[in-house]
This record gives C-alpha cells, structure tokens and sequence, in this order.
C-alpha cells in the first residue's frame, strides 16, 4: 500500500518530499537507494526487498547540470557517510563544495544518468545552469534525448539564482531564456535566495517572466570559508536556514498568491517539517536531512514525521509574527553570527589540512546555561531548528524569570542557539 502523500502541482501528482540537488543526485548509486532500486553502477532494477519500494514512498529527484564545484561529488557524497563526519554535517550546517560539474561532460555522463533516472519513473526537477546561454543550451540537449523515451514521469526545469543575486538584469535574462526554451511543455522553476531582503522582488519578476513556480530558499553565501572546511568558497545550510525559509515561503505565497506552486528547501529536518506545510508550501525539499541520515533512513524518517500529529503541535505559524518582513531580518542577521562565530571556531580547533575529516567536532556534546548571564530572552528557542528549546518558569520571590529548557531527544546539536545568544550565555561542551 502507497504511504506518498502527493500535491498537484502543474498539473501532475507529486510527492510531498523530494530530494535537492547535490551530491545525492550527481551519481546512480543514491539516486538506485533513494527510489528503491538496486544498482550496478551503470543499470538500475527494481529492489523488492528495500523498504522504500515495500512502503510504496516516491520522492520526486533534483537534479544539477552544472555545478560550481568540482568534480568529486561521488567521493564527498562517501565521505559525508562516516558517522562522525554526517554528525559534523548537521551541526556545522555548511555545505561543502562538493556538487559534481558536468561542464564538458554533458553527453558522455550527465544524459546517460537522466536516463537511468527516468527509469525510476520519480518526478525529476532539472537544474539547467546559472548563465542564459548554457540554460538554453542544456534545455535544447535534454528535450532533444527525452523525444527518444515514452512515458515519462512529470520532467521541470529548474533555474537557480543564487549566483545572480548582484544583478537583476541577469536574473531576469536567465528566467526568460529557461522559460523560452522550455516552451509549454516542460514547466519551470527558479531557485530564489534571501538576496538581502530583495527576495520579494525577485520572486514577483519569476512570475510576470511565466515560470511555474518557486523554490526556496537556497543555500545562503557564498562565505569566505578557507577558515571553515579549505574549500575556495562556502555556502551555509542545513539546521540554520530553517530559520528563515518557511517565513520566507509565506512571505512569497501571500505576495503571489496561495495558488502560485512553491517548493520549500532549507533546513528541512523531522523536527520541523510540518511547519513549512503551514505557511504555504505545496512540497518541501532536503539535502542535508539525507547527508546526515543516508538516503533510506532519511526518507522514511521524513515520512513519518510528516504523518505524526506531534510535529505539527511543535509547529510556529509565520503569522503568528507581528512584523514578518523584521523577524526575517533579524533571524538573516543572527545566521550571519552563526556564520561567523562558526569560522572563529573552525580556525581555533580544526587542522583545515585534513578537511572534512573534522574529529574536533565529533564527540558527543551538551548545553551549559549561565543564570547569572541569562536575561529569559528565549531568542535561543527562536533559534534552534529541531524545537528542542522550551522556556522553563522559575518562581524568585514575588517575580520570575524564563530559562532555556533543552530536550535532549530533540536537540541536534548544531548550536545555531549558542551563537544568537546575546550574552553568550549558553556554551557547548563535551559530554563528561
């Protein structure tokens, strides 16, 4: 029996939960685990005994053409699976640059994977390029291969901006050239950022250009991260993004209006999932949820986290918010110390040499909390991503004050609550 709750979107049936591009798309051997299947390395087949196909879940694909990064998407993607370095994942929210390129290699190994991908019959998001003529170039090349298949799962084109956020002028090109080649069969999708507040604005220039819809928010930066993981540049995501993107979503979804498609990426974890439904999302989107968990385990967690009513009563609503537009401010601003205390940390206990391979941050920890430093802002509740911070009443004399109260079960130690801490206040420390 099919546990995949699905929405219409364009037309078509599609899974609430997809899987972003990145590492997990860039090569056969996640996308054979993601969808059931058994893989060679070169062919997929159905696998009877894997616990997606036995509870008929279904997530639709995002899949990179072209990447900034190198080519080592498959070696990161093995990385990223070690225990200590899914747990640094998690709580470090940095999105390495590991997205595999397929500049020069378009027709010897990007086509050949779209077609082992269409195999699994999954919806597929295309991601097409960030300049207007490779996005027309890659959008030409892909229609001309599916013309040699039959009935094909519901196939969109997606654009990202997130390298385009200095110039309008270039959004609103790479939007036109995609909608253009595309024409009326394959919808289109823009991947908006945050772009310092302008995202309004972008997001309504997708519409009067004729996309289909949008999907945000994407990884935020880039961050000068040679202090964080040796990379020549890095992009946050994860835990702290989940902070802004579903009040991002209802933000767009009230502006555009709650029929126009939006598909919501950006710190999307079990703890949290159902707030983005809540404010307007017809489908949500997970990257580093599945970095952290593996493709399996992190779907049918995914699932069954959306089906649990106990989420939903963790859930905070956008307009429970008297100013929406300056509680994204702020929150955007609070990333930025998180960002910044994260490379302090980075450049104090980590040999950058030796990146990913980040030992330092792999014990286990727990939260200390200085009363005497605490003022009850409960700005670190606003703040933690996985609920797991509830204010605690204590009774001083005719008066009483709020303190943190962490759930353990709950807590993911990614320590974005550290860091917004005004009066720095609350630590990270090894578990004794």
């Amino acid at each position: 029996m099919s546990e995949c709750p699905t929405a219409n979107i364009c037309g078509y049936e599609i899974p609430l939960i997809g899987v972003a591009s990145g590492p997990h798309t860039a090569s056969i051997k996640p996308i054979a685990e993601f969808t059931g299947h058994a893989s060679d390395g070169r062919d997929l087949d159905i696998d009877k005994d894997s616990p997606i196909t036995q509870r008929g879940i279904q997530p639709f694909l995002a899949m990179k053409t072209m990447g900034g990064g190198p080519s080592r998407g498959a070696e990161a993607l093995d990385s990223i699976r070690e225990p200590d370095t899914r747990r640094i994942m998690m709580r470090a929210g940095v999105s390495m640059n590991c997205e595999t390129s397929f500049a020069g290699r378009f027709k010897q190994e990007y086509l050949p994977l779209l077609e082992q991908a269409l195999k699994t019959n999954s919806p597929l998001f295309i991601s097409v390029g960030y300049e207007a003529d490779e996005i027309e170039r890659n959008i030409r090349e892909i229609k001309n291969f599916l013309t040699l298949f039959t009935g094909l799962p519901p196939i969109f084109f997606e654009v990202s901006l997130h390298h385009s956020k200095d110039d309008p002028n270039k959004a609103r090109d790479r939007v036109r050239a995609a909608v253009k080649a595309a024409g009326w069969i394959y919808p289109v999708f823009v991947k908006i950022s945050y772009y310092d507040g302008h995202y309004l604005e972008i997001a309504q220039m997708i519409k009067e250009e004729g996309a289909a819809g949008i999907v945000g928010i994407n990884s935020l930066g880039p961050y000068d991260s040679q202090r964080m993981l040796a990379e020549e540049e890095g992009w946050l995501a994860g835990l702290p993004l989940s902070e802004i993107s579903p009040l991002i979503c209802r933000r767009v979804k009230e502006t555009l209006g709650a029929d126009y498609p939006y598909i919501a990426v950006g710190g999307v974890t079990t703890h949290n999932i159902q707030e983005y439904f809540e404010n307007g999302a017809d489908a949500v989107e997970a990257c580093t949820h599945f970095l952290a968990h593996g493709p399996e385990e992190g779907l049918m967690m995914l699932h069954d986290a959306l089906q649990e009513n106990a989420v939903q009563a963790r859930c905070r609503v956008a307009d429970t918010f008297k100013n929406l537009e300056q509680e994204i401010a702020r929150r955007h601003k609070g990333i930025g110390r998180y960002v910044e205390t994260l490379g302090q940390f980075f450049a104090t206990n980590i040999d950058l040499g030796r990146s990913p391979e980040l030992h330092s941050l792999t014990e286990p920890l727990t939260l200390s909390l200085n009363e005497e430093s605490c003022t009850g802002c409960m700005d670190c509740m606003d703040a933690c991503g996985s609920r797991a911070i509830t204010p605690l009443v204590v009774a001083e004399g005719l008066e009483s004050r709020a303190f943190p109260d962490v759930d353990p079960e709950l807590c993911e130690d990614c320590s974005l609550c550290v860091t917004v801490c005004p009066n720095g206040a609350l630590t990270l420390k090894e578990i004794e």
